[in-house]
């Protein structure tokens, strides 16, 4: 169920979330009775999709607070966990597939503007293009 209804379960997340979502995490993980590294394994991408296409000051802070609750090192980098995580792909997909112009151009600012580089640079991170 959790993997069938992910993209409008990490919506109600994010509704519910304050700029940390790691209660509202833990409280998914009892609901379906599952371990929270399984929560964050199948919200991830959709999680971070619509914070990317939410695209404030206050989503970049849940985009963080996200990353640093998947595994992997504690001295690991963000971007670099995100490109591990291979979620990028999915995320310029849903942008080029389901957005308005607008909103397009707004949510690929904000992928620019939270790597630090070009659009083009951010989709070569996990070879799409």
């Amino acid at each position: 169920l959790l993997r069938e209804a992910r993209y409008q379960i990490s919506k109600v997340v994010l509704e519910h979330s304050t700029p940390c979502i790691v209660k509202t995490l833990d409280a998914v993980s009892r609901i379906f009775q599952v371990e929270k590294s399984a929560v964050l394994k199948e919200l991830c991408t959709p999680l971070f999709t619509h914070l990317v296409v939410k695209g404030t000051y206050e989503s970049e802070l849940q985009v963080n607070n996200l990353v640093d609750q998947m595994e992997g090192s504690e001295n690991e980098d963000r971007i670099f966990k995100i490109v591990r995580l291979c979620i990028l792909p999915d995320v310029l997909v849903y942008i080029f597939t389901n957005l308005s112009e607008e909103q397009r151009t707004a949510s690929l600012n904000f992928l620019e503007s939270f790597f630090g580089t070009s659009i083009e640079n951010v989709a070569r991170m996990n070879d799409i293009s």
